[in-house]
Formats: C-alpha cells, structure tokens, sequence
C-alpha cells in the first residue's frame, strides 16, 4: 500500500507558523525578512508532526531562528532557518 506524503508547502507553513510565534514572544511587532528549509525525508499522511523553534540570535531590531520539524519517531524530517525584522511596536498594549 502506497502512503502520501505531506504537500511540501504544508510542512513549510507549520514551520513559519513556529518561527511567528517564536520572534513575536517578545511583545514586540516581528516580520520575516527571509525564511528557507530543508526536507530531510518524506513526511506521510497521517504522521503527527512537531515544530519546535530555537532563537539563535536576537538583537534590537532582528534576530535568527531555526525550527525543527520532527515525525512522531523522533526523527527530522525539515529544517527550517528564518531571520525577522522587528518594528519595536508592541503586538498587545500593556
């Protein structure tokens, strides 16, 4: 039986959806500036997939970001690398 596999742009909006959260966690207004990944092996239909975002790098007014996406095994299957802008606004008022 032949399994499918997860549309390549699903697996990229799970990770940018990481990536959002991890930048904005600051309360401060963040946009990407660049985003890529890399598909390590195939994803399949009905496989629970997990994203988890590490902050490399911040700074005032930008910071790095790579995002792990990860089968249920526990294997990788994308890495994906992101670099966001911040507009110093706050996303919520105080």
């Amino acid at each position: 039986m032949h399994r499918k596999r997860w549309e390549c742009g699903l697996l990229f909006a799970l990770a940018d959806t990481a990536f959002a959260f991890a930048c904005n966690a600051y309360n401060r207004v963040t946009v990407a500036g660049s985003a890529s990944i890399e598909f390590l092996r195939p994803a399949m239909l009905g496989d629970s997939l997990l994203a988890f975002a590490t902050e490399d790098y911040r700074g005032r007014r930008s910071g790095y970001y790579t995002v792990r996406v990860d089968n249920q095994a526990g294997e990788a299957v994308a890495l994906f690398r992101g670099r966001c802008v911040s507009r110093d606004e706050p996303v919520l008022d105080d």
